[in-house]
């Protein structure tokens, strides 16, 4: 009888391992006929809510078919490099998430990346995969479907190209759409570089297998052929039938690109020249089936807490609706508007719960101690646990309901906040005690291997266990008394008090497993023993790897973060609780931005920038200290629309300038001391323009910001304000250190020496040529006829000068290495007492009076379309420049002798009218203004929601009383500071 009832329950035990065994005997007997094209079935896998695993949906199971009216297919190569993972992977399923797609096709899958996938909660819930651990690549990456979990399903297939010197293939499935409509759907990555034949003769495999019978087929991937190529003429003469979708849809001017060195700069570096191309495609065979909507995801940068623009991956998203002819004219966007309803989403799930709960874990301290409490009765005995400040009066039926609602979402959060706590100590657990222990028996008699794996894993072990400790015997049991009932009050107040320990657990795991995970990956990858331990622990993982689980501490302290976030999200911003859980989450926020600060400044981090500078810069070095790095733009001194990428390094002694070049080589074009250095915020942001694939014009702003070294001065641009905050704040600091340790006395009197006295100690800020339209010294203008007048920059003072105001040369303190350096006839008589003769008589008059100055601003000749400075003086006139500093007017109006004064309010246009002439003046959008700050003034900026309404106001008003001789009443005379307030718009 017993063994009746045994029976059963092995066959379902072994019928997965059965399945794995016909799989791999099938596929290894193609492996060995590679010249002969040969198709078989492959597994379908589902994730299991019951056992929180993977599993094999083999044979198909038959559902009740649901019309589907339309649908979205998404095709995406998501380049298999490990360049700056695991921001990218971030952005990949961020992408993937949001797109809503029923069909996912994706290439260049690597086993590493697919096993980070296929744990995420929205691919467990929403789709079948067609592989969990790369089983069905022929190399390290290969190409993999995502199919929505609601579709019927009948067949799931790959085909091995004979004779593909890549191993390429196709993977594709058989879906049935409704009663009489079948889809054959896959996915492919062609043949790469000059092998158009294998193409031709791989793309006409495709066409077979999809068309050998009635139906609709598409056929989606990185096709590597570009859309503007012959070979895409003489590919599509073999596709009687097909079509791109791009092109039926946008047309062939618009090109598409998804593989686009001018937008995603990641790769510029790696491109031997410059590249566009629209490689990826989707292409449909249907009678029944009409695209109705495509486009581009994945072309705008993602890693947005870095300092740098980093995408998800080197190719772009493209995303496409289909429909039936019946919903051809409907939304795009309503893809579930089907003649019924669609089957239910599974309930949303906590995080996996791991095998090892249900096998064999006998050694494990057990963590079951609630799993008898189930739904949201689960706090019913602990209402403390999510306090609210209600009152006494008696609530309506309909604000009963949404307390009870309320308090039911605060329960969930601390819910999954257990649930997910339990997960993590039982992957500690494994990482910590089994996974050494595995190894240690799988590679019993092989002691030098099982050395080599300990002094490996050594360092990254110690910091675990110290983890798992933490969490096991202190956090984990407080949260379950919350959680029953034994404790009342807050719970987040857990993670307050070991906040300390936290933070230094964490940093320490943060530095080490970065240095620690490629050396791990290589063992696994060389040693087989190695690999058969970890594949053995990986059942005790949920299927997933565990060099992979090694990243989950890096994750945890995100996931409380999320979690306070939801949490909140159900709290009165004004009572006390959310006030507190702010701070935890706050200061959780920051302990999890300074464990990034450490992992930038560690010793693997130093030792990489050694290697990337080729060994010619001593980075290690007796009271050098690495303090902080990244990519960053530079601002010519000369104009400022002119942008270039650098690489800053700010060591404790010293920062360096560098290009980045191919490879990520990087080369010092300048090294500034730390000797006096100081840096200024620039308040003006610079909006650029840039064009994107449409031809549009986008703003881009970005936040400058100046450093000022001896040697010379930057000006440099961030994407974030919160970026240029981290970089002044670390240099300032560096600085300050710096001079603390080196001669305070000394330094402090340098800072009290006058301007005059430190000419030639330092670098001087250079003037821009777009702020100067005359020479700095003699007020003439710069000519801009066919014979140009050079400008100059006085390397003294950094003026712009003109060549004839720039005669002379000097040896300067700063730069005595460079000999002799141009600077201007000022300084040069400053320095050696030596008047030179000139004819100052015919030089044009200064009428810059910037202690007279009752408003200055910026405008557009409405004529010309040439951009202005006026300055609005006590004078009563209005004092045109070509620029911002130019000190010589080009012409003035007398506004007492204005026939006419009108403001046209929408387009913020001026016309004024004397006897003679009509000026007419614009203000744009990024008007700058400057004008004594004052109350008065402030006050009433404060009641407008548009400034540049208050500024053109403003200016009317001046100008209306100037008309009158009056000065507005908020104009002080006589004031001892000038240009002290400025503000910009736009």
């Amino acid at each position: 009888m017993l063994f009746r009832k045994t029976i059963p329950v092995l066959i379902q035990k072994i019928k997965p391992i059965i399945s794995d065994l016909m799989f791999f005997r099938q596929f290894f007997r193609c492996m060995d006929n590679k010249k002969n094209k040969e198709e078989f079935s492959i597994p379908l896998w589902e994730y299991n809510n019951q056992t929180y695993l993977w599993s094999q949906k083999s044979p198909y199971q038959n559902k009740t078919t649901i019309e589907w009216k339309n649908f979205r297919v998404l095709t995406y190569n998501i380049w298999f490099s490990k360049n700056y993972q695991p921001m990218r992977f971030n952005g990949l399923c961020d992408i993937l998430n949001k797109s809503q797609a029923q069909i996912i096709g994706l290439q260049e899958m690597t086993k590493n990346i697919l096993q980070q996938l296929v744990a995420q909660p929205f691919v467990q819930e929403r789709y079948y995969v067609s592989d969990i651990d790369g089983r069905t690549f022929n190399d390290w990456y290969g190409a993999v479907l995502l199919i929505d979990n609601r579709l019927n399903i009948s067949n799931l297939n790959l085909i091995n190209f004979p004779q593909s010197i890549m191993g390429r293939r196709l993977i594709f499935a058989e879906i049935k759409l409704d009663q009489n409509e079948i889809l054959r759907i896959g996915t492919v990555h062609l043949e790469s570089l000059d092998n158009k034949q294998q193409r031709l003769c791989q793309l006409d495999i495709c066409q077979k297998a999809l068309t050998h019978s009635s139906g609709s087929s598409i056929l989606m991937g990185d096709f590597n052929f570009s859309a503007d190529d012959q070979e895409n003429v003489d590919q599509f003469n073999r596709l009687p039938q097909w079509i791109d979708v791009w092109t039926s849809l946008m047309g062939s001017h618009n090109h598409g690109f998804t593989f686009d060195t001018e937008t995603n700069l990641m790769i510029k570096s790696y491109c031997t020249k410059p590249e566009r191309a629209r490689y990826d495609r989707i292409i449909l065979h249907s009678q029944t089936i009409i695209p109705v909507q495509i486009n581009i995801l994945g072309d705008q940068p993602v890693a947005n807490e870095e300092q740098f623009q980093i995408f998800s991956s080197d190719h772009f998203v493209i995303r496409t609706n289909l429909a039936s002819p019946s919903t051809r004219q409907s939304d795009p966007s309503n893809l579930t508007s089907n003649s019924r309803q669609l089957p239910p989403r599974p309930p949303p799930r906590p995080e996996n719960y791991l095998k090892s709960q249900i096998s064999d874990w006998n050694s494990i301290p057990s963590l079951d101690i609630i799993d008898n409490i189930t739904g949201d009765s689960s706090l019913s005995s602990n209402l403390n646990l999510s306090q609210c400040n209600s009152s006494d009066v008696s609530f309506t039926d309909e604000e009963e309901d949404y307390e009870a609602e309320r308090q039911s979402k605060l329960r969930r959060c601390l819910e999954e906040v257990h649930t997910t706590e339990k997960t993590y100590v039982n992957i500690l657990y494994v990482l910590s005690v089994k996974l050494s222990a595995e190894i240690k028996n799988t590679c019993d008699k092989d002691d030098n291997l099982i050395l080599i794996f300990n002094n490996t894993y050594k360092p990254l072990l110690g910091t675990i266990q110290q983890i798992y400790q933490l969490h096991y015997t202190m956090i984990l049991p407080e949260i379950e008394e919350y959680i029953i009932g034994q404790r009342t009050g807050n719970m987040w107040s857990i993670f307050e008090k070991n906040f300390k320990v936290i933070e230094v657990l964490y940093k320490n795991y943060y530095v080490t497993y970065y240095d620690t995970q490629g050396k791990l990956d290589d063992l696994c990858k060389n040693y087989p023993l190695i690999n058969d331990a970890m594949l053995k622990c990986q059942a005790l993982l949920g299927n997933l790897y565990p060099i992979t689980q090694l990243n989950c501490p890096n994750q945890r302290l995100l996931r409380y973060i999320l979690c306070m976030k939801t949490y909140m999200k159900h709290l009165d911003q004004n009572s006390t609780e959310y006030k507190y859980i702010r701070s935890i989450h706050d200061e959780f926020d920051r302990i999890a931005g300074r464990c990034e600060e450490e992992l930038v400044i560690s010793a693997a981090q130093l030792n990489e920038l050694k290697e990337r500078l080729d060994n010619k810069f001593e980075c290690i070095k007796e009271h050098r200290k690495l303090l902080w790095h990244g990519p960053i733009k530079k601002v010519s001194p000369r104009r400022h629309n002119d942008i270039a990428q650098r690489y800053m390094i700010l060591f404790s002694d010293c920062l360096l300038v560098c290009n980045e070049d191919s490879g990520r080589k990087l080369d010092i074009k300048r090294e500034l001391s730390m000797r006096g250095i100081t840096i200024d915020i620039i308040p003006n942001v610079r909006t650029t323009i840039v064009s994107n694939n449409d031809q549009q014009n986008i703003s881009i702003i970005y936040y400058p910001f100046r450093v000022n070294a001896v040697e010379k001065s930057y000006e440099f641009l961030v994407d974030k304000e919160s970026d240029r905050e981290l970089w002044v704040k670390k240099i300032r600091q560096a600085s300050e250190d710096y001079n603390r340790r080196n001669s305070m006395i000394e330094m402090r009197q340098s800072i009290n020496q006058s301007d005059e006295q430190q000419l030639g100690t330092r670098a001087p800020a250079w003037i821009n040529d777009l702020d100067v339209t005359r020479c700095q010294n003699c007020n003439n203008r710069f000519r801009t006829t066919i014979i140009l007048s050079r400008r100059h920059h006085c390397r003294c003072c950094g003026r712009c000068v003109c060549g004839s105001c720039s005669t002379k040369k000097l040896v300067l303190e700063y730069c005595k290495h460079e000999g002799e350096v141009r600077v201007c006839d000022t300084c040069y008589t400053h320095f050696t007492g030596t008047e030179l003769s000139k004819n100052t008589s015919i030089w044009p008059k200064t009428t810059r009076d910037i202690d007279r100055t009752i408003l200055f601003g910026d405008f557009r000749t409405v004529n010309s379309g040439t951009n202005i400075w006026i300055a609005l003086q006590e004078d009563y006139h209005l004092h045109i420049y070509g620029a911002k500093l130019d000190q010589a007017e080009e012409y003035s109006i007398n506004l007492c002798d204005l026939i006419e004064l009108q403001l046209e309010s929408d387009t913020r246009t001026f016309t004024l009218r004397e006897t003679t002439k009509t000026h007419i003046f614009a203000i744009d959008l990024n008007h700058q203004i400057r004008y004594e700050k004052n109350n008065l003034i402030d006050e009433k900026l404060k009641n407008f929601d548009n400034k540049l309404t208050f500024y053109t106001n403003l200016w009317l008003e001046a100008m209306q009383l100037a008309r009158s001789t009056t000065l507005p009443e908020w104009y002080i005379r006589k004031r001892d500071s000038a240009d002290s307030g400025v503000s910009i718009v736009g």
